[in-house]
């Protein structure tokens, strides 16, 4: 009895073989006569770079900036940036015009001795809101206003903070191509 199992073993482990074997050729067959589809080159994916201004500014060195900002180049106006947030150096991120739903523009003055961007900022206030309007500048020695429409200078320039809330602080400021 055991030598008809041992044999009925074989026979099921042949047939199961060939049956192995003619799906592997039926798939060899089948993928050997398919047509690759027909790929295309892909369109190029065109992704437009906007012209940023980050600005650090430091207290005593320059080991770690004590507030920084962010603003983008307005597309068709290289006097205006609009500003896309602040940072303290204590890890603070709160943008109070944010909270107000206002995005201050920032304006270029080249008519000053000192080009200079100027703003009004929301910033905390010991009034009824907790929140009010001041003026800001920052300012860039030696810079002229052809400096600011070279889009693709990454190099950092010497600026400074003119702020009640933020102090006047020294600092630098450099472009940025962000997608």
């Amino acid at each position: 009895m055991a030598s008809r199992l041992r044999a009925a073993n074989r026979w099921a482990l042949v047939a199961l073989s060939a049956a192995l074997a003619g799906g592997a050729a039926a798939l060899a067959y089948y993928f050997a006569a398919a047509q690759p589809a027909a790929l295309g080159t892909p369109a190029p994916v065109e992704i437009k770079r906007r012209s940023s201004l980050y600005c650090q500014f430091y207290v005593f060195v320059e080991s770690r900036p004590f507030v920084a900002f962010l603003m983008e180049q307005a597309q068709d106006d290289t006097a205006v940036f609009r500003q896309i947030y602040v940072a303290k150096a204590d890890g603070d991120r709160t943008d109070y015009n944010a909270e107000t739903g206002v995005r201050p523009e920032w304006r270029l003055d080249a008519a000053s001795v000192t080009p200079r961007l100027e703003a009004r900022v929301v910033v905390p206030d010991t009034g009824q809101s907790g929140l009010g309007e001041q003026d800001i500048a920052i300012e860039f020695p030696g810079a002229r206003r052809e400096d600011f429409a070279d889009r693709g200078s990454t190099r950092w320039r010497e600026a400074s903070l003119k702020s009640v809330y933020y102090q006047n602080l020294p600092g630098k400021c450099r472009r940025q191509q962000t997608p």
